[in-house]
């Protein structure tokens, strides 16, 4: 299953590429429009006010093309960091908490820490109560067993 996620979310940053290329070939036509434009206006084969409002359109042109890029860019981005990467390195994280806040020196311990609690209660330089974030929590109070589909509740 995980496999299977990686391959759709793997075909679906192919078509938002496909679609970044598209629209960067655009704007390249785009600006050859404009040379071409500003050549016939410049041969005195184009009167002024026809000039201008041609000029007009591809400026629109160019600005909704380069909107279209950075949301296509914001997007890509964003599914680069992939959904299924995020809960894979979620679980990871659990799993390997204790060993590796065993192992770790301070600052890893700390970092830990802030990955992992939600709240801590701390008295006499003990702790004497925690709370997990959610996804913690789930994996803190299940064994390593637990069927994923018994965590709804």
């Amino acid at each position: 299953m995980y496999q299977a996620a990686i391959e759709e979310n793997k075909q679906d940053n192919e078509l938002l590429e496909t679609s970044r290329q598209n629209i960067l070939t655009s704007q390249k036509q785009l600006s050859d429009r404009r040379l071409r434009l500003e050549d016939t206006y410049l041969d005195g084969s184009m009167a002024k006010d026809r000039y201008d409002l041609r000029i007009l359109e591809l400026d629109n042109q160019e600005v909704d093309l380069t909107k279209q890029l950075t949301e296509l860019e914001k997007k890509i981005q964003l599914e680069g960091s992939g959904t299924i990467g995020q809960t894979k390195k979620a679980f990871l994280t659990g799993l390997f908490a204790e060993k590796n806040y065993i192992l770790g020196d301070d600052l890893k311990k700390k970092e830990i820490a802030d990955i992992l609690l939600s709240d801590a209660t701390v008295a006499d330089q003990n702790i004497q109560s925690i709370r997990f974030k959610p996804a913690y929590q789930k994996m803190f109070e299940h064994p390593k067993n637990f069927a994923f589909c018994n965590w709804s509740g």
